[in-house]
């Protein structure tokens, strides 16, 4: 039989997790900051999106916890668990500041890629411009100048 007490630990279970994504947010932040940095993003995004399963996971079983105890799933049941189990109300109120942090971090960050996309798109415009080609591509998928007259030569060493 499930008892609050059980619900406590799943809370308790998703605000260190989701406080732990909130640390990988940072990291993925810093990586995305310093251009030296950036080879490590692809491990930085994995570790994101194995936190980001298991706080779906945890979710999950909070919702099954939440229907064992009779509530509903998701935020309305666990309101009603914390009026109704006054030891869950801080927990609770404590995921729910942690995931308030995670998701301004997040938008933090979707922030970062944005201005940094914006801005090799910009210096891909304008290395287009400088070779009188608005539209074509810099470079073919072998790194040769992709325009004809370029001397096709590779701008990788063989």
């Amino acid at each position: 039989m499930t008892t609050p007490a059980d619900l406590l630990a799943c809370l308790a279970d998703e605000d260190a997790l989701i406080q732990e994504f909130a640390a990988a947010l940072d990291a993925e932040a810093g990586a995305l900051a310093d251009r030296a940095a950036v080879g490590r993003l692809p491990a930085l995004t994995q570790h994101k999106e194995a936190l980001s399963r298991q706080l779906v996971a945890l979710s999950e079983r909070r919702d099954a916890l939440l229907d064992q105890l009779g509530l509903p799933a998701g935020h309305p049941g666990t309101e009603q668990a914390a009026r109704r189990h006054p030891e869950l109300a801080a927990p609770w109120q404590a995921l729910l500041a942690h995931a308030e942090i995670a998701r301004e971090r997040n938008a933090r960050n979707h922030a970062l890629v944005e201005v940094s996309l914006r801005a090799t798109q910009q210096s891909l415009d304008a290395l287009r411009e400088l070779g009188g080609q608005a539209n074509a591509g810099t470079y073919d998928a072998q790194g040769r100048g992709a325009r004809a007259g370029y001397g096709g030569r590779s701008i990788v060493a063989a």
